[in-house]
Formats: structure tokens, C-alpha cells, sequence
């Protein structure tokens, strides 16, 4: 008796035991899915049924369609399987997703913070994981954030542990090569492995990063290889000009700067005129820790501030209705997939709101600094949270800014994750 509670308490006290919890809680899940949705349908029906060879069909994708031909590749393979190898490997890169933001945000020892990782992965909403069918929106946008925060994690590696395996190069390469035949992120990829570049030259000097940093420097090659494809390819054009004239006709009349509101405001909008739960937790965090780090009332407000802009509008719109009846037409408009202001019919009120959006983006990197202050961390975790709203903003210049969902909010889901987890371990959450 007396052993097998030793072996409880050992299981119980595992620095793996959230994982091995999310592990169950994966498997009842995926095992409840059944049957292809959405473009899964395709790939399975149109495809694999047209006798067409896997290389014809990326040939003509790459001529008429989409860059994404690694991508493709893989939903091809995995869809002529129907479900069942996807959901072993989705339950793979779902752990391998925890566990790598682990790492990167210093929390590989922190029980608390690794539960909360699952817990927020687990949070995820549905339309993130199959708004196009299980398998095409896992491997373009779940896979793709796991497998390059496992490939940014080198950068741990070189800082924290120095010596690194051969297998491991090998692993983080292929990573990385599969996640920058992604648009979105593609374009973090360059500016994670470009600052770690410049930081190192800076620290060191240009002869310290080919000596030592080798590897970074073919990381940061492949991620320049695979924008000039991405931006070369000439189904990339073709699929913009068809998709524009069947989702979005007035998009290309949009200029730069319109471009960019429209970003804000179908970024900012999401999170906070719907229930967004991994935005409201994310502020909650700041919060609780600003509050639990600083005796400054001014900084508490700042903090609760952010709070209450977050979720404030879904909490309270019943009473904002109440005093302000014209506000709730405005707030459907800005719910509205569509520009909300042209530069020659600027509205004062939408003006106000555009404003506050702004504001609320920049309010988080100001919490940033009253729990970091002048430290390397206020830079990473401000950095982190930026590359994760310009993956949002970047879809601003696509047509399908809207139809594509709440799929092209992943990586910003990521970002909030990840710096909610460096905000945490602000505070010894483990003893206290």
C-alpha cells in the first residue's frame, strides 16, 4: 500500500503531468470527431478521386492556386487515410505545441504555467481548428504555429543549454522548412531569426555568428528562400484576383492606409465586441499580476483598463445599450465585414472607436513594461505580441480577411499564450 502511494504521489508531483492530462483530454476529444468537413471534402472527393497524381495536382496548385505546396502535400497524404492517422499526429503536434511554448516563455520547471498552457490550448475555439475541414485548417495553421515555435526554440537552446544534438538540427530544419510555406508565418520567421542575428552581431560581431550560429544562418536563408517563392508564385496572383472577385470586389479599391483600419478594426473588433475568452484571460493575467507586483494605484488603473476595455463591451452592453441606445447601430457596423471609414466620409464617433482600438493595442505593451520595466523580457514579450497582431494585420491585403474566419487569428492566439506565460512567471505563481 504504502508503495503505491509513493507512486501516486510521484505521478502527482511530475513536472509531466499537465501534459499527460492534456494527453487524455485530446484523445476523448479527437475521438469524437468524425467524418470530413469542409475543404477536407475536396481533397478527399475531387482529388483523390480524379486519378490525378499527387505531383500533377501540386503542379497546377503552385500554377493556379497556392504557394503551399508542402502543406498541400501532407492534407493530400493524410486525407487518403481518412481521419485516422491526422488525429494521431494532431495529438502529437498539439503536445509538441505545449511543451514548445513552455520552453520558449522559461516555464519548462512551472507546474502552474504548464496547466495553463493546456488549459488555454484547450480553449481554443472551434472555427480556429475547422473552419475548413479538421485536417486543411490543422496543418495551415495549428501545425505551422507548432512547429515553428519548436524551430524558434533553438534560439533557447544556444542561449539556456549551449550543446545541441545533430537529430535536433535536422528536426528544427525540417520544422522550420514547413511552417515558412505559410504566408503568415513566413513573415515572423524572418523577424524572430533577423533580431536574434542582429542581437548576436551586436552582442558579438559578424564572425562570432558563422563560427558559432551556423545554424541560424541557414534558418534565416531558408526563411528568405521561402518568402521570394512565396512572393513569386504566380498562383498566389491568380488565386487573389479570383478570390477578390468572388468574396471581396471592393478590396482592391482600398489604399494603403485604408488597408491598414481595416486590419484594426476586424483584429480589434473580434476581441473585444465578441466573448472572446483567450483575449479576456490574457488581460485578466496582466491584471492579477500588476496588481499582485505594484503598490501604484496609477498602475493598477492602467491595468484594469485594460480589463475592462478587453471585455468591458460584452460584460456591460445591456447597460451601454440602456444609456446609449445609437451606440448598439454603430457597434453592428463595426461588426460588419466590410471598411468601416473612407478617408473622404470620416464619421467623429467611428473616428473615437477607430481610436480606441489603436489605444487598446498599445495599452497592452505599456502593461508590458510595468511588469518587466527596462529588462531583455519587455523587449521579447513585446515582440512576441507584435508579430502575433501584424500575422492578424497581414490579412488586411487579402480578400478573404473575412471569409477565412477566425482561423487567421491563431497566431495572435499563440502570441497572447506565450506572453501571458512569461507574465506569469513575473510572479513565483508556484509557491504562492
Amino acid at each position: 500500500m504504502e508503495k503505491i502511494k509513493n507512486n501516486i504521489k510521484k505521478v502527482l508531483e511530475s513536472d509531466n503531468l499537465p501534459y499527460f492530462i492534456f494527453f487524455i483530454i485530446l484523445v476523448l476529444f479527437h475521438l469524437c470527431i468524425k467524418g470530413f468537413v469542409g475543404d477536407d471534402r475536396d481533397y478527399f472527393g475531387k482529388i483523390l478521386s480524379s486519378g490525378m497524381s499527387i505531383q500533377d495536382y501540386v503542379k497546377e496548385r503552385y500554377i493556379w492556386w497556392s504557394s503551399r505546396i508542402i502543406i498541400e502535400l501532407f492534407i493530400i497524404l493524410l486525407a487518403k487515410y481518412q481521419l485516422v492517422i491526422w488525429k494521431f499526429l494532431d495529438i502529437a503536434i498539439y503536445i509538441l505545441l505545449a511543451k514548445s511554448i513552455s520552453k520558449i516563455s522559461l516555464s519548462k520547471n512551472n507546474k502552474f504555467v504548464n496547466y495553463f498552457i493546456c488549459i488555454m490550448l484547450l480553449l481554443l475555439p472551434i472555427p480556429v481548428l475547422n473552419s475548413a475541414g479538421w485536417i486543411c485548417t490543422s496543418l495551415n495553421y495549428l501545425w505551422v504555429a507548432a512547429l515553428s515555435i519548436f524551430s524558434i526554440s533553438i534560439i533557447y537552446d544556444y542561449i539556456i543549454e549551449k550543446n545541441i544534438p545533430i537529430w535536433k538540427y535536422v528536426l528544427y530544419l525540417l520544422a522550420e522548412i514547413y511552417a515558412c510555406n505559410q504566408e503568415q508565418m513566413v513573415v515572423v520567421m524572418f523577424c524572430v531569426l533577423g533580431s536574434y542575428i542582429l542581437y548576436e552581431i551586436l552582442k558579438h560581431s559578424i564572425k562570432y555568428i558563422f563560427n558559432n550560429r551556423k545554424m541560424i544562418i541557414v534558418m534565416f536563408l531558408i526563411t528568405i528562400i521561402s518568402l521570394i517563392f512565396i512572393l513569386t508564385c504566380p498562383g498566389n496572383q491568380q488565386r487573389k484576383f479570383e478570390e477578390t472577385e468572388k468574396w471581396f470586389p471592393e478590396h482592391k479599391s482600398f489604399n494603403l492606409i485604408e488597408k491598414v483600419e481595416l486590419g484594426l478594426t476586424s483584429t480589434v473588433g473580434k476581441l473585444v465586441l465578441e466573448t472572446n475568452t483567450l483575449f479576456i484571460i490574457f488581460t485578466i493575467v496582466i491584471f492579477v499580476i500588476v496588481c499582485l507586483n505594484e503598490k501604484s494605484k496609477i498602475y493598477k488603473f492602467i491595468s484594469s483598463l485594460l480589463v475592462l476595455m478587453g471585455c468591458g463591451y460584452t460584460v456591460f452592453i445591456n447597460y451601454i445599450v440602456g444609456i446609449a441606445p445609437n451606440i448598439e447601430s454603430v457597434i453592428e457596423r463595426f461588426k460588419s465585414e466590410q471598411l468601416i471609414i473612407r478617408l473622404n466620409q470620416i464619421n467623429v464617433i467611428d473616428f473615437c472607436i477607430i481610436i480606441g482600438y489603436a489605444l487598446l493595442l498599445f495599452l497592452i505593451p505599456i502593461c508590458f513594461y510595468i511588469i518587466f520595466k527596462k529588462s531583455a523580457k519587455f523587449l521579447i514579450v513585446t515582440g512576441i505580441y507584435f508579430l502575433g497582431v501584424i500575422t492578424r494585420f497581414i490579412m488586411a491585403f487579402s480578400p478573404t480577411i473575412f471569409i477565412s474566419g477566425e482561423r487567421t487569428f491563431t497566431f495572435l492566439y499563440m502570441a497572447f499564450i506565450i506572453c501571458s506565460c512569461f507574465v506569469l512567471n513575473q510572479y513565483n505563481v508556484k509557491n504562492k
